[in-house]
């Protein structure tokens, strides 16, 4: 699987602006193909907002079909892009996925790591 980290700041005095988007986004959209998961949050920092999204894709041709061409891009959506600055984009790769399986990277119940 792959995990897709997006971040950005949002423009000043533009967050109601920029959630009610994403809502009207949402609404429209249905989940793509290929997409597990999508969780989508915020941190207050002073009078900065701080924008994150985090998807969960099969794998990377789900993600590159998703996206398109531009799929190593930091963007939440075209029309949200204007209201958003410093965007970055990450990309891992799942090598855990489900806690019970963190004994198989050494970091279980039986290891020295997880008690430390």
């Amino acid at each position: 699987m792959i995990v897709r980290v997006t971040r950005a700041t949002v423009a000043k005095d533009r967050e109601a602006e920029a959630f009610a988007m994403l809502r009207k986004l949402a609404d429209g959209i249905g989940r793509p193909t290929g997409m597990d998961a999508m969780h989508i949050a915020r941190r207050t920092e002073g009078r900065a907002v701080q924008l994150i999204a985090v998807t969960v894709w099969q794998d990377m041709g789900s993600l590159q079909a998703a996206t398109g061409p531009g799929w190593q891009a930091a963007s939440f959506a075209p029309e949200l892009d204007a209201l958003l600055t410093d965007a970055s984009v990450e990309h891992y790769e799942t090598v855990v996925d489900v806690f019970e399986d963190l004994e198989s990277v050494g970091l279980g119940s039986g290891s020295a790591k997880a008690t430390a």
